[in-house]
């Protein structure tokens, strides 16, 4: 009976405890609300002064957009490709000791117009080779045996202040400053000719299985017949009462791989590479009725804060010099 008399007491006091929440914001409401109409001749031109203000603020000109894009690294570690990232994350102050424009070769972009550069983990889950996710919120545990960060990729990201005309000199302003790197370059140089050796040793295999498939199956056997075995790659020959079958799963295994290959190696065109174009996006897009009653609304909130300072100015002042707030 204490045990359940207990919790009815607990219960009662959160209950009480939300009213007294709820009452509270509803004081500070109506307080709002009276101050504004007691004193509306301050906060309505305040009000009115900063929603101009808001508007002005996230006019066209001064819109910020966020850019980011996908790099694939042919060659370059990882570790590599974030330290040299790491000369353009420095060099994105305010400040002109390190001038972007002259990095990127773009002479009209200073560290003020692209801010906040950074860089992001690509995520394969399953290890397929494929990826799935950009870790932005460092999510990704070393420790997780059912995915791995992506050693071939990389995804940068910053913010560009109303300089889309620039967006073109960016993109290939990024790609020289990495692929000038001269360790880089050793890097691609050895990592292509890998490749190349890889391809030619892929195609080969494919003709020497096919040509063996050709020549011990029905060269030395003519009268061998293919049977369809239902399977989703093989099929089968008879020789005499026998069932054999073909190459077809070492020749598809190796097909699969030299698609692969040939892939990686026609987009090595440089040690750095765009997977895709950098794509840029404002925010979230609001439409022009709801930002008209959210400017108004937190135009209201200032007002009715700089409104407050103004009426309640002395009792301010002499509570800052010792005093009471009445």
């Amino acid at each position: 009976m204490e045990k359940e008399t207990n919790l009815l007491d607990v219960c009662i006091a959160i209950w009480r405890g939300i009213v007294r929440f709820f009452k509270w914001i509803g004081n500070i409401i109506a307080t709002m609300f009276r101050i504004t109409f007691q004193r509306w001749y301050i906060i309505l031109p305040l009000m009115i002064v900063f929603v101009v203000a808001l508007y002005y603020w996230k006019r066209p000109s001064n819109r910020k957009y966020e850019v980011e894009g996908i790099v694939l690294l042919n060659g370059p570690t990882y570790e590599h490709f974030q330290e040299r990232y790491k000369g353009l994350m420095r060099a994105s102050g305010l400040t002109e000791e390190s001038n972007l424009g002259m990095m990127l070769h773009c002479p009209t972009i200073e560290p003020k117009y692209m801010q906040k550069i950074s860089m992001y983990p690509v995520i394969d889950v399953g290890m397929d080779g494929y990826p799935d996710f950009v870790d932005k919120n460092g999510a990704f545990s070393a420790s997780d045996t059912t995915a791995v960060r992506m050693e071939d990729r990389a995804c940068i990201h910053f913010k560009l202040k109303n300089k889309l005309d620039a967006f073109v000199c960016i993109e290939e302003g990024l790609l020289d400053y990495f692929n000038s790197d001269p360790v880089m370059q050793l890097e691609y140089q050895t990592y292509v000719a890998n490749l190349e050796r890889q391809v030619r040793f892929n195609h080969d295999q494919i003709e020497k299985l096919d040509s063996l498939t050709s020549v011990f199956y029905f060269q030395q056997n003519p009268a061998a017949q293919i049977v369809p075995t239902g399977a989703k790659s093989g099929q089968e020959i008879m020789i005499g009462n026998r069932k054999i079958s073909l190459f077809l799963d070492d020749i598809d295994e190796h097909m699969q791989k030299t698609v692969q290959d040939d892939i990686r190696l026609a987009r090595a065109t440089a040690p750095v590479v765009f997977e895709n174009h950098l794509t840029a996006w404002v925010g979230i897009y609001y439409h022009p009725l709801v930002r008209l009653v959210v400017n108004c609304f937190f135009g209201w909130i200032l007002a009715l804060v700089f409104g407050s300072l103004i009426v309640y100015r002395k009792e301010i002042i002499a509570f800052l010099r010792g005093g009471k707030l009445p």
